[in-house]
């Protein structure tokens, strides 16, 4: 999956990367998925809390620079109104702002996917069995039922800018085991990131992959306007 962002969320995605892996609860617990569950929706926020009790660079991400509104369009993940009850005789409604709870599972596994220690496995676990029951499923609910056997082996994601001129290649590999490739340009920033599972088999070999890289980017940069 290729996905074309700014090179600023890049660069704040790969920053984060290379910073040390902190959980926001300290003791283990789980609670944030609770309401989720019970709802069977999500507000941001919401969100935002499952992704802070495993990650506290994730959650720096979402909270304070939206970066993982990328993931959105490409993976078909959305908010909807959600309005909430009496119906019939109330002449005015409320409502926010919601992602379903499948969605929300796969929105985590695609930040996953990112390198992050995050987990949408509380979720998955209390949404699961009622999904083995249905006779159809949608894609997200899908993921939910495949998750733990495709976990850490789903193909790379790739984010590109617009931003060219590479100098240079930099790779960490995360606390979670993903490895992380950022081409950088002349200034030292990130325009292109890519992030491996570690028990994938389906991504182009990484040195090859920066090879052809840095001469693509090289040749459309020396390309007369």
């Amino acid at each position: 999956m290729e996905i074309e962002v700014s090179a600023e969320t890049i660069s704040q995605i790969w920053q984060q990367l290379n910073s040390p892996h902190q959980a926001g609860r300290s003791d283990g617990r789980r609670t944030a998925h609770k309401q989720i569950v019970q709802d069977g929706w999500a507000i941001n926020i919401d969100i935002q809390d499952v992704v802070w009790e495993t990650d506290d660079r994730a959650d720096q991400l979402f909270r304070h620079h939206d970066a993982f509104e990328c993931l959105l369009e490409p993976f078909k993940l959305r908010f909807e109104s959600r309005l909430k009850g009496p119906f019939a005789n109330s002449d005015t409604l409320y409502g926010h702002n919601a992602m379903r709870i499948a969605e929300v599972a796969a929105y985590i596994m695609e930040i996953e996917r990112l390198g992050f220690s995050v987990d949408p496995t509380p979720i998955v676990e209390a949404i699961r069995p009622a999904l083995l029951k249905e006779k159809y499923l949608t894609n997200h609910e899908v993921s939910v039922v495949r998750y733990q056997k495709e976990r850490h082996r789903c193909e790379g994601i790739i984010l590109r800018s617009k931003l060219g001129n590479p100098t240079d290649v930099e790779t960490v590999t995360t606390h979670s085991g993903y490895k992380a490739t950022a081409v950088l340009n002349e200034e030292g920033k990130a325009t292109v990131l890519r992030v491996t599972a570690p028990k994938s088999r389906k991504d182009f070999p990484l040195k090859y992959w920066v090879d052809f890289e840095l001469r693509r980017k090289q040749q459309a940069h020396l390309q007369p306007e």
